[in-house]
């Protein structure tokens, strides 16, 4: 009688003193990604990429609610043109590049960076409302400060999640969540810079 049991493929044994080479053709591979952490998070201006996936996470206490940062994980354009970065850094006031190879990241990488702000925050939650992921909550307001905008609510306020997967409540309500998406960033990120009474070096990165 045959058997309904699959065979299982296996990977070869490895031997001890096996060339490198060998092992890493024959092995599976985590997709890792490297953290574009503060400045190193400029280097993705003005370079394409697309970003794969988001989760949004528990951040900064404001009065008595838990805000939300989005993490994003990217993978960048296979080919990059070193003209139009550096065009493009010239708009968000970044030194120009002598060659790619100074950038923190090269071509193919997968790379993930977290925002909170008003910029690719924003941008990210009203991309998931536009496509149907979520649904949020009245009034739906755009624009204005900090708090003001519809799109600045963390998960817990929206009114529906149709799509992705979450993680259920934390102890002060917050409710973790993260979906898998296709979105081309042709520009990367973009620099705005700003000043105030509160800081002479503020800064907002946006989707490009």
């Amino acid at each position: 009688m045959a058997s309904d049991i699959e065979e299982i493929p296996t990977l070869p044994v490895y031997q001890p003193g096996e060339d490198w080479e060998s092992l890493v053709n024959s092995a599976d591979e985590i997709i890792g990604y490297d953290l574009a952490r503060d400045e190193t998070a400029d280097d993705l201006v003005g370079v394409p990429f697309a970003i794969v996936g988001v989760t949004f996470r528990p951040g900064v206490l404001r009065g008595k609610e838990r805000q939300a940062y989005v993490s994003c994980e990217t993978r960048i354009a296979p080919h990059l043109d070193l003209r139009l970065i550096n065009s493009r850094r010239e708009g968000s006031r970044l030194p120009r590049l002598e060659t790619l190879e100074a950038l923190a990241f090269g071509p193919d990488s997968h790379v993930v960076f977290n925002d909170g702000s008003t910029g690719v925050y924003r941008q990210v939650v009203k991309y998931l409302a536009a496509k149907g992921y979520i649904r949020l909550s009245e009034p739906l307001i755009e624009a204005g400060s900090y708090g003001e905008s519809a799109f600045d609510q963390p998960p817990h306020r929206w009114a529906t999640i149709r799509a992705g997967e979450t993680s259920g409540e934390t102890q002060d309500g917050f409710l973790d969540y993260s979906a898998a998406i296709r979105l081309i960033c042709p520009r990367g990120l973009r620099l705005s810079l700003y000043e105030n009474d509160y800081t002479q070096t503020g800064k907002t990165r946006y989707l490009g």
